[in-house]
């Protein structure tokens, strides 16, 4: 069993023992989507770095800020995206985890963009749940690329970002933080979320 998959085991024991006293009002129209006896099936995806095709003409501001060497692949990041969405399509998962750092530098078209194609996921059945990063609000280096300069753009901040990605975990939350975009879902009678 790989890393991955063995911490999340873990994580989700550990939220059943320290959950299972609490009493929370489940919302049925999340609870009701799953039967108590029905296998779950998960994707889980980290640091997409959204990057918008919009926010870059792909000319030599672009290229000096791929070779600054992050690793990021941006300049395929819409491909790698639009092929893990057919993966999506293909495997059916009952549930996509999108956790942190969706946009390159929290670029508001990024997230705008992003959310289409996560709501493209949803109508395909699976129930996307998505937290931020450090990089996706309040980044003061949100940036587009136009031949060789950078030019700040709009980011967005905690409530921009409820705002646009409510479609997947705020709107469905039992509970969440005032403070922190964190929040707990119920997608089961027996499986809760825990977004931190």
């Amino acid at each position: 069993m790989d890393i991955c998959k063995t911490i999340l085991i873990l994580v989700f024991c550990f939220l059943s023992i320290s959950l299972s006293g609490c009493n929370v009002n489940q919302p049925t129209s999340s609870a009701e989507a799953y039967p108590p006896d029905e296998e779950i099936t998960f994707f889980i995806a980290s640091d997409i770095h959204y990057l918008d095709p919009s926010l870059t003409d792909g000319k030599e501001a672009f290229q000096s800020f791929l070779s600054s060497g992050d690793a990021k692949h941006l300049d395929d990041i819409d491909l790698i995206l639009d092929a893990f969405i057919n993966d999506i399509e293909e495997e059916k998962p009952d549930i996509l985890i999108v956790c942190g750092d969706l946009t390159n530098n929290g670029e508001k078209e990024s997230h705008r963009a992003l959310a289409k194609k996560l709501k493209t996921i949803e109508e395909t059945g699976t129930s996307v749940y998505i937290v931020p990063g450090n990089h996706d609000i309040f980044n003061p280096w949100a940036r587009c690329f136009e031949s060789t300069a950078q030019y700040p753009v709009d980011t967005i901040c905690d409530k921009g970002f409820r705002e646009i990605y409510g479609d997947f975990g705020y709107n469905e939350a039992i509970s969440s933080d005032e403070h922190t975009l964190s929040y707990l879902v119920a997608p089961s009678e027996t499986l809760w979320l825990l977004m931190l």
